[in-house]
């Protein structure tokens, strides 16, 4: 477990992986009081460090909007479903018998497949995520 900081009203921490020898920084924040943690990942950057999250949560109005924004949008189990059904169909469509791409490119039916995969699990994920959020946040408040 790693040490909350706290920053203009916010709450940060950060979660560290070993994935093959390297270790991935995940870094977590919500204003304080508030149930959930965000990641935070700078965009312009492949890594987040301390420095990038305070420079961040330095401007607290930008920062709750943001967070509030992101958690609406991660609680909204309608869109969630609706993009699960449309992930099922892709993935129906891409394993039909008769799916075929035509070109030149020997992998693109199985990149196609792997895709499709990929974004079915990512949907369902999303709905489990859309749900547990709205779950925290009824018995919060």
């Amino acid at each position: 477990m790693s040490k909350v900081h706290v920053k203009n009203g916010f709450e940060y921490k950060c979660s560290r992986s070993n994935y093959n020898g390297s270790w991935m920084i995940t870094w977590h924040y919500r204003p304080v009081g508030e149930p959930i943690f965000l990641t935070y990942s700078c965009n312009d950057k492949f890594k987040t460090l301390k420095v990038d999250v305070e420079k961040h949560l330095s401007a607290p109005i930008e920062a709750e909007l943001e967070y509030k924004n992101r958690i609406s949008r991660a609680c909204d189990i309608e869109y969630a479903e609706v993009r699960l059904i449309e992930a099922r169909q892709r993935f129906e469509k891409v394993n039909s018998p008769d799916f075929d791409l035509r070109g030149n490119n020997p992998n693109r039916e199985r990149n196609a497949r792997r895709d499709a995969d990929s974004g079915l699990r990512s949907a369902e994920s999303a709905v489990e995520i859309a749900k547990e959020y709205r779950k925290i946040l009824n018995l919060a408040s």
